[in-house]
């Protein structure tokens, strides 16, 4: 049995130890892999192996018209179809062209977002999942490294019962398995960045803080001879200076003093709200 199907199985364990035999019960039947590939033949993109996994595990779940926590393929294909037909694919990553494909898969437990979909790059391996949010704060729930890494972190998430609240313990099961995240985003923190790459990762770099990210950061926020134009660097300094604020890592504190000096006020703004996140009151001595 593979890890997608057996950490699946385990997802179902929960929920029949916790008294949720109707989510069980509305599960229908996998399809074989013939059948999906019936129901896939008019979509524009080949499906990652992770899909036709989920859905030989399960073909969906029965819903309600206003409950479609766990979409039968059939409906996840139409879904997209009707979508393409009105909207231009809303993602794109540099170069790399990447197609949005909804599916309605499992949310985590504590999270409200119910709107799954599967990012899947023309040239990358890894197909990530993204919950729609409407929280304006980051979250640590609303991206995975895959399919599989998604259904591990909810796995151990149910089955070691840690509280919503406790952010720090659900964060340290988030970066067990989804790790990759994070070393993606570190990879690009070079000095030769540009603004849009910069902007492409920033969510990730604020929603999975980590401390490997923090120097480079500041020497983005300090350099003033980056391989751009003087509006992209105002830019990046701007957006370092941003990022930095929800690092909780106090050595970017001396750094954020210096940029309220900053020629750009943009990046002065940042500053500022960045050192007040960080609890600095010494940004209250500057003008």
């Amino acid at each position: 049995m593979s890890t997608l199907t057996n950490t699946l199985n385990r997802i179902v364990a929960c929920w029949e130890k916790n008294g949720n035999e109707k989510l069980v019960h509305d599960l229908m039947p996998g399809l074989s892999y013939a059948e999906i590939e019936e129901l896939v033949q008019d979509l524009p993109i080949q499906l990652p192996a992770e899909i036709f996994e989920l859905y030989q595990w399960r073909n969906g779940s029965k819903y309600e018209e206003d409950e479609r926590w766990y979409l039968p393929l059939q409906d996840a294909v139409e879904f997209y179809l009707n979508r393409i037909e009105y909207y231009e694919p809303p993602f794109n990553e540099g170069n790399i062209a990447i197609i949005c494909l909804f599916f309605y898969i499992f949310p985590p437990d504590s999270i409200s977002e119910q709107a799954g979909y599967i990012l899947i790059p023309e040239s990358h391996d890894a197909c990530p999942v993204i919950f729609e949010t409407q929280n304006s704060e980051p979250s640590i729930t609303r991206k995975y490294a895959s399919l599989t890494a998604m259904m591990l972190t909810i796995a151990e998430l149910m089955e070691t019962e840690i509280d919503a609240y406790k952010t720090e313990e659900r964060y340290q099961i988030w970066r067990k398995y989804n790790i990759s995240i994070v070393d993606n985003a570190l990879a690009k923190l070079t000095n030769d960045i540009c603004l849009q790459s910069l902007v492409e990762i920033a969510t990730d770099l604020t929603m999975f803080k980590d401390s490997r990210t923090v120097e480079p950061l500041i020497n983005l926020l300090q350099s003033s001879s980056l391989e751009v134009d003087e509006v992209e660097q105002m830019g990046i300094r701007a957006l370092a200076a941003n990022i930095l604020g929800y690092s909780g890592d106090s050595r970017a504190i001396e750094p954020l003093i210096t940029a309220l000096q900053d020629d750009y006020q943009t990046t002065r703004e940042y500053a500022r709200i960045s050192l007040n996140k960080l609890r600095n009151q010494r940004a209250s001595n500057f003008p």
